[in-house]
C-alpha cells in the first residue's frame, strides 16, 4: 500500500509542480517573477523549466526510492521489526503530504492576489510561498 501511496503522492508532486510551472511561464508570468525557478531539488530544475512531461530524472529517483521501500520492507521482514518499515514509509509519506499542503497554499495564494503590479518571489525555501510571503503575515 505505501508503495502505491508513494508513487501517486511522488508523481502528483512532479505534476503540480509542472502545472504552477506552467502558469507562471504563461498569465501569471505578468504579474509574478520566480527568481530561480519554481522546483526546489536541483535535480529536476532543468526538466521543469523546460515543462518535460516526462522526467527521466524523475522515473530513476521513483524507482531507487520504490526500490529503497522494497528494500526497507524484506530487512524488516526479516529481522521481524515491521515498525521499522513502518516509520520509513510513514515519514515518506507525510513528507509528500507537506508538500502537496504547500502546492495547496501557493495555489490559493496566487488566486487570492490581486494582481496588481509586478511581483519579484525569492527561494520558495524562505518563509511564505513561491508567490511571496503568506497574506496573514502582513
Amino acid at each position: 500500500m505505501a508503495l502505491i501511496g508513494w508513487t501517486l503522492l511522488h508523481g502528483s508532486d512532479y505534476a503540480l509542480t509542472l502545472w504552477t510551472a506552467r502558469l507562471l511561464q504563461g498569465r501569471a508570468g505578468d504579474t509574478i517573477h520566480f527568481e530561480g525557478g519554481v522546483e526546489l531539488t536541483p535535480q529536476f530544475r532543468t526538466d521543469i523549466a523546460r515543462l518535460r512531461l516526462v522526467s527521466p530524472r524523475f522515473l530513476l529517483a521513483l524507482t531507487l526510492m520504490l526500490a529503497y521501500l522494497v528494500a526497507t520492507w524484506v530487512i524488516a521482514g526479516q529481522l521481524q521489526t515491521p515498525e521499522v518499515y513502518r516509520a520509513v514509509a510513514g515519514g515518506l509519506l507525510l513528507l509528500e503530504l507537506v508538500i502537496h499542503l504547500r502546492h495547496v497554499r501557493n495555489r490559493y495564494s496566487s488566486s487570492t492576489s490581486n494582481g496588481a503590479g509586478s511581483r519579484r518571489a525569492g527561494s520558495p525555501t524562505r518563509a511564505g510561498s513561491c508567490f511571496g510571503p503568506h497574506p496573514s503575515s502582513s
